[in-house]
């Protein structure tokens, strides 16, 4: 995601864009379940308008986000998509402590 989010009210009467170029590390979109917390995050935070935006996605991950989002955009969506590595030329996996300062960032 381009930002953490917070469990403030930050969002409330805002726009939230959540931007995901290696959506669900460990899922891939496959599932979306992490994108899914996510998006449900920002929305009982109080956001006005949620929009997701990825580079690519399972189809059918895809489609169920569109209940979570006032809008989903996604550039591919191929129906032979087996894990979202297969579109980078480098993707490796980004480390613990990495993530948590990312996180501490946001804070």
């Amino acid at each position: 995601m381009s930002e953490p989010v917070s469990s403030d009210s930050s969002h409330t009467a805002k726009v939230t864009a959540m931007f995901d170029d290696r959506t669900d590390a460990g899922e891939q979109l496959a599932t979306g379940a992490t994108t899914r917390a996510c998006l449900r995050r920002v929305t009982n935070a109080g956001a006005a308008y949620v929009m997701l935006a990825v580079p690519v996605g399972l189809p059918e991950a895809i489609e169920s986000l569109h209940d979570e989002a006032d809008a989903v955009v996604c550039v591919e969506t191929p129906s032979w998509f087996s894990a979202v590595g297969q579109f980078y030329r480098t993707f490796g996996q980004v480390p613990d402590a990495e993530a948590m300062r990312y996180l501490d960032d946001g804070s």
